[in-house]
């Protein structure tokens, strides 16, 4: 087995290529690191089978993948002509069960392949940092899903943003989508099934064998029958007695075409025996011919409007594509705008184990020393704000941008729970990134090891241990974590 490894960004412009070649509407790019969303990577490259047995050959899903060659071997693209050559990358993986190989004119070289090579080795276009500068993303944007178009009816991607259910997305955008793909595969069936019938008329159009020595003697008769309507009585007689009696004589009188078409008539009567034997059933076959004919015209026509609303179709298909991702974008504003009606002074993050046990009482402590339901954000309090398809997002704008303090009870179990470690967390994480840490109270129980919390590893000491407090004592260094960090819990 060949496998070259080559930068990231090549190798996305060879599944392009490759997809293109066969067809696909779309090569769906799942930009993500295995830490940012790690159930979800488990998700979909085990559940894509049955999204492709919709989706069919339309969307190439090109995914980041651990970093593991001799596992990934099997998903890069293969050399059309010699499948022990493959391109590949560390970082990417094709999920489809069967994949577009690259065509052998577009498959590089040797010399290419080694240039390629060293660019994987020696620079960091093998990353996935080198698709956010190519698409002008953002590190707070990952995970990200990009829907490119293989055509040029539309060339620029959808990029669907801050998608942190990346299963929920895909599954949403294919259930959107599937009434087009099925109107596109009943129209291309239709195609298929014309072509089809067109090739047998032209199986049939081929055994209607007549002998050109026949068809001649069929289009000269026919000539001489349609010559007949407009001659007078004398000249009439006497074109049938020229063929009756087989006389050439009596042709001489006649002007040309009218003359030579006779003297034909009459040679193949005279020295062709084995024509005339063909001609008893020649006007039928001939008749057939032509009504073949007239059926594979017919049959060519519709096949032109069908392939003119295939591609009209295939069309409509993009078009729905961007509508799922502005209509997407429409629900995110509305959720936002829902979301900033509300600020909140304090917010808590945490594994529904510790709910009743730790952070409820603390919640109340904070109700008796002043503070009202509006200022905290407790789950349970405000069910009704966070409720709904978006509740994601809402989550994630709640920690993000509305409110002071984002209290994190670190338990062993958080990363590990969907919504702190998958959604909570990620909204966490982006204040870290972004610079504002100092909005962050992170308190830890049952002996929590943060070093296997992503992004925590270099803030494993500044966690406030918690295991032998009361919910008073946490209520009052809470207290004195906003007044030091200038967040006035008690404004």
């Amino acid at each position: 087995m060949q496998i070259t490894s080559i930068p990231i960004v090549d190798y996305l412009r060879y599944c392009m290529n490759a997809a293109r070649s066969k067809g696909f509407f779309w090569v769906m790019v799942l930009l993500s690191r295995e830490r940012d969303n790690p159930r979800g990577f488990d998700d979909i490259a085990r559940y894509w089978d049955s999204y492709g047995d919709l989706t069919g050959e339309k969307i190439l899903f090109v995914m980041s993948a651990r970093n593991d060659p001799q596992t990934n071997y099997n998903h890069h693209l293969e050399h059309s002509d010699c499948r022990y050559k493959r391109l590949g990358n560390t970082s990417f993986m094709i999920v489809n069960e069967t994949h577009p190989p690259v065509l052998r004119w577009n498959y590089p070289n040797e010399t290419q392949l080694k240039q390629l090579e060293e660019q994987a080795i020696y620079n960091t276009s093998s990353q996935v940092s080198s698709l956010l500068k190519m698409y002008r993303l953002s590190e707070a944007d990952v995970p990200a899903i990009l829907l490119i178009p293989t055509g040029g009816e539309d060339p620029n991607p959808i990029v669907l943003r801050h998608e942190m259910d990346i299963y929920g997305c895909i599954k949403s955008f294919i259930e959107y989508i599937e009434p087009s793909f099925r109107a596109f595969d009943d129209c291309q069936a239709q195609l298929y099934a014309k072509r089809r019938e067109k090739e047998k008329l032209d199986k049939e159009l081929r055994q209607c064998v007549v002998s050109k020595g026949v068809r001649k003697y069929i289009e000269a008769k026919d000539y001489i029958n349609q010559a007949m309507l407009e001659m007078d009585s004398d000249t009439r007689n006497a074109v049938k007695t020229a063929i009756e009696t087989k006389d050439l004589s009596i042709c001489a009188k006649f002007s040309q075409p009218l003359r030579g078409i006779l003297n034909r008539i009459i040679d193949i009567q005279v020295h062709s025996p084995k024509i005339m034997q063909g001609i008893e059933n020649a006007p039928l076959i001939v008749k057939k011919i032509q009504q073949l004919d007239k059926e594979k015209k017919q049959l060519e026509k519709q096949i032109n409007e069908t392939g003119k609303q295939l591609n009209r179709l295939r069309i409509d298909t993009y078009k729905s594509a961007r509508a799922f991702s502005q209509q997407r974008t429409y629900m995110e504003e509305k959720t936002m705008s829902q979301v900033n009606n509300k600020h909140f002074k304090i917010a808590f993050t945490f594994s529904g184990k510790y709910r009743g046990s730790i952070v409820e009482p603390v919640c109340n402590e904070l109700l008796s020393r002043g503070s009202s339901k509006d200022d905290i954000f407790f789950d349970e309090w405000h069910s009704a704000l966070i409720n709904g398809i978006n509740g994601s997002e809402k989550l994630k704008s709640i920690y993000f941008q509305q409110s002071d303090c984002v209290v994190v009870l670190l338990s062993p179990d958080y990363k590990e729970r969907n919504w702190t470690g998958n959604i909570e967390w990620r909204a966490v994480k982006e204040l870290i990134n972004t610079g504002k840490g100092n909005r962050i109270c992170l308190l830890g129980i049952d002996g929590v090891d943060v070093a296997n919390i992503d992004g925590l590893y270099k803030y494993q000491d500044l966690y406030k241990r918690i295991d032998n407090m009361m919910p008073c004592e946490i209520a009052d260094f809470l207290e004195e974590y906003c007044r030091e960090n200038n967040l006035y819990l008690n404004k």
